[in-house]
């Protein structure tokens, strides 16, 4: 089985995510975050420094006027599934915060200009989110997105970018993670 997933979780508890799009942003009063959870197992097998690492979601369609900050951060909790929802990580289970239990201090960032487009993230911040999972989670990259107007509760208006998801009918629209590592070797003697 594989333990990578991408999912949108929305406000309103009665929604169904629907798997071919992710959300993040808020229109008509209500809030949207995306979670991904991406299995670098691979890379944990023996010591590796990241270099480089780039997220890029696809834009579907936007909704927004502004430019919008997206805020990265690492989710906390272990356990979450692709049937999480705004309020259980796992479509049973409640997070301790609705909304998801992830980091207090953003920990990558990404700008989308007022007329759309891709989400690219790449900072140093997602670089260390990327190394950390390698590290310190067993080989996986949980994290949640989500705008920094809708963090501080800004509901007015209609701010939401639409990107594809992994289940989108065209494989190019996937989500990529591109990542460029060494390994280290540690040589004593």
């Amino acid at each position: 089985e594989n333990d990578a997933f991408d999912n949108f979780i929305h406000i309103s508890t009665g929604i169904t995510p629907v798997h071919t799009v992710l959300q993040v942003g808020h229109a008509g009063g209500t809030f949207v975050r995306t979670i991904m959870k991406w299995d670098l197992t691979s890379f944990s097998t023996r010591a590796t420094r990241i270099i480089s690492a780039k997220l890029t979601l696809t834009e579907h369609t936007d909704q927004v006027t502004t430019e919008q900050t997206v805020r990265g951060y690492r989710i906390t909790e272990g356990d979450m599934t692709e049937s999480a929802t705004w309020t259980t990580y796992d479509g049973s289970t409640s997070w301790a915060t609705a909304g998801g239990d992830y980091t207090t201090t953003p920990e990558a960032s990404a700008t989308v200009a007022s007329t759309g487009g891709n989400l690219e993230m790449e900072d140093a911040g997602f670089i260390a989110l990327v190394q950390d999972a390698v590290d310190n989670r067993n080989g996986y990259l949980s994290i949640l997105l989500a705008t920094q107007e809708e963090l501080d509760g800004d509901d007015t208006g209609t701010e939401r970018m639409k990107y594809h998801s992994s289940n989108a009918a065209n494989s190019l629209y996937h989500p990529k993670l591109e990542i460029t590592y060494e390994h280290v070797v540690h040589w004593t003697g």
